[in-house]
């Protein structure tokens, strides 16, 4: 299963962020496993997502993926893992409810501060998204590979490329997407969904 193939290590993440090193390493790996098959795949659409997963578990990842996964991929997971994380190194789930850890040692932030904290690695993680997409997008333009981002594999429970990795709640047009409402009208009926207008 792709999902329990890591592309980036607890130690990665620790290295190269604030994370603390005592941070337990299997939150660290549930949050990368999170944001590997929410964000990742949202962001490479499933062919491509599969294909690296693929080349990984088999350990022969190709010269264009390896550039793909170390210089585009391991920095917006990690900071979409870092927003995964931060849940939880913040709360505990314990059978009689939601708790929030605290240290003598050290004083809480504000849920306010602790918000804009997490604002920010979204923020982070949305423009290293964006980055990764853009490369595919031009390498794919420029020499045709990673034609796996632009397939679908058929199956009902494919997951296509998002164009906009944003999640603003201002939506700002993709200038390179035609997508008037007569297109996406007719990629909905194609996958067997509706359009109302």
């Amino acid at each position: 299963m792709a999902t329990q193939i890591l592309l980036l290590t607890p130690t990665y993440i620790k290295d190269r962020s604030p994370l603390f090193k005592n941070v337990n390493d299997l939150n660290i790996r549930e949050a990368i496993i999170d944001s590997q098959e929410i964000e990742l795949q949202r962001v490479l659409g499933s062919s491509l997502f599969d294909e690296i997963f693929e080349e990984v578990e088999n350990n022969t990842v190709s010269a264009e993926n390896t550039v793909l996964l170390d210089d585009y991929i391991a920095p917006a997971l990690k900071f979409y893992s870092l927003l995964e994380l931060s849940n939880f190194v913040r709360n505990s789930y314990t059978p009689t409810g939601v708790k929030q850890r605290t240290q003598e040692s050290a004083q809480e932030i504000s849920y306010t501060e602790f918000k804009a904290y997490q604002s920010k690695w979204e923020s982070r993680a949305e423009y290293y998204a964006k980055r990764l997409s853009l490369f595919i997008r031009s390498e794919y333009n420029a020499t045709g590979i990673y034609a796996a981002y632009y397939q679908s594999s058929g199956r009902i429970d494919n997951i296509l490329p998002s164009k906009s990795v944003y999640t603003s709640a201002i939506y700002l047009e993709d200038s390179d997407c035609n997508c008037s409402s007569e297109f996406i009208e007719n990629e909905l009926k194609n996958r067997g969904n509706t359009f109302n207008r």
